[in-house]
Order: C-alpha cells, then sequence, then structure tokens
C-alpha cells in the first residue's frame, strides 16, 4: 500500500498540526477551533493507519498484535508516537541489505 510508504510524513504532519495546535490553545489565538479539529482528525487517521500496519503484517506474533492494538486503543496519542519510532523497526528490519 502507497499510504505506508509515507508513513513518517504522515506522523511529522500530524505531530506537527497537534504541536500548532497546543500552541494556539495556549495563546488564545483565533481559528483554535478549526486548527483542533484538523488535528484531532489526523491523528485519528494516523492510529487507523498504525492498526492498519499492525494487523496486516506477519512479523508481529499475535500476542504482539494484541499488544499494539489494546496500547493504541486504550492511550492511543502516547502508543502512536511509541510505534512510530520503535516498533516499526521490527516490520523493517528483513529488508536491509546485508554487508558482506
Amino acid at each position: 500500500m502507497n499510504v505506508l510508504k509515507y508513513f513518517n510524513s504522515i506522523f511529522l504532519l500530524t505531530y506537527g498540526t497537534l504541536a500548532i495546535a497546543i500552541v494556539f490553545k495556549v495563546f488564545h489565538l483565533p481559528f483554535t477551533e478549526i486548527i483542533n479539529s484538523i488535528s484531532a482528525f489526523l491523528i485519528l487517521g494516523f492510529i487507523i493507519l498504525c492498526l492498519f500496519e499492525v494487523n496486516s503484517s506477519d512479523k508481529f506474533t499475535s500476542s504482539e498484535k494484541v499488544m499494539w492494538t489494546s496500547g493504541l486503543i486504550i492511550c492511543s496519542v502516547i502508543t502512536a508516537i511509541i510505534y512510530a519510532v520503535n516498533g516499526r523497526k521490527k516490520i523493517f528490519r528483513n529488508y536491509r541489505i546485508l554487508k558482506r
């Protein structure tokens, strides 16, 4: 799927928008509600993308899939950050070219 190829860009866009929304909220700037809504939809889409990638991967065992899925549902924002930074390494571990 092409969307999974742009996972890191979507991650940066999502949490960059969240950071901008926090700044707008703290300083009581105009259009805060619109930016918060955009940020919420981006985060929801990113979490759905993470869920899709975890459950469609054959690199994770069934217990790891349950762990990631329940973590993404219960504490989604923190788990999505942890998955993007650390969890995706397991999926791409076998795709690296080994040096001889």
